[in-house]
């Protein structure tokens, strides 16, 4: 036969369980929350000044787990890129004479699927960086927005899945005296940010 204290003992291990079962039920639902995702991907950019030449991009944008129709409606919260221009591709104007760069993106894109209107574009005034001291065989790294910021509002089309991914991506290299040029860069391939259910 088992024990009083042994019975306490059990008891009490019950107990537990079952408020760690019901601790794990409520950490799981997820209508309401947000998503993080940090989509780091490589982009193709090219220029005429430093040719083509991959750029790694990672952006972080957090969306809606789920929301329920009608008037399905989401946007992103705490959005913004970290930029990376490798050393190969700066090492090509400096040999021509450039010693800082000045960096403006124009066009950071997010596209979503099942959505009205398919393409955000974050910056929706440009965002200056620099000017930056150039070095030989040193990448150049920023972010953008400076701060997060929110973009959207995306509006759902049917019920299912919205995807939001890396997009286009365009930047004012500006190497002072050498002049300025503009790099256009795809993802390749294309990084899925985040994804929100529609129900």
């Amino acid at each position: 036969m088992m024990s009083a204290r042994r019975r306490r003992r059990t008891g009490i291990l019950v107990m537990l369980c079952a408020v760690s079962l019901m601790v794990t039920a409520v950490g799981t639902t997820t209508a309401g929350a947000v998503r993080p995702h940090n989509a780091s991907t490589n982009y193709s950019c090219m220029d005429k000044f430093i040719g083509r030449q991959t750029f790694p991009i990672a952006v972080t944008g957090n969306t809606p787990t789920s929301i329920e129709v009608p008037k399905a409606q989401v946007s992103m919260s705490d959005v913004q890129a970290a930029i990376t221009i490798p050393a190969a591709a700066l090492d090509k104007p400096i040999r021509k004479g450039a010693t800082t760069l000045t960096a403006t993106v124009d066009v950071l894109d997010i596209n979503a699927s099942d959505a009205r209107v398919k393409t955000m574009n974050v910056t929706n005034t440009p965002v200056t960086v620099g000017p930056i001291t150039l070095v030989t065989g040193q990448p150049v790294i920023f972010v953008v927005p400076p701060n997060p910021t929110r973009t959207g509002i995306w509006g759902a089309k049917t019920t299912g899945t919205m995807m939001f991914t890396t997009g286009k991506v365009t930047i004012v290299l500006d190497f002072g005296a050498l002049g300025a040029t503009t790099a256009q860069c795809k993802p390749k391939p294309t990084a899925v940010i985040s994804t929100t259910t529609v129900t």
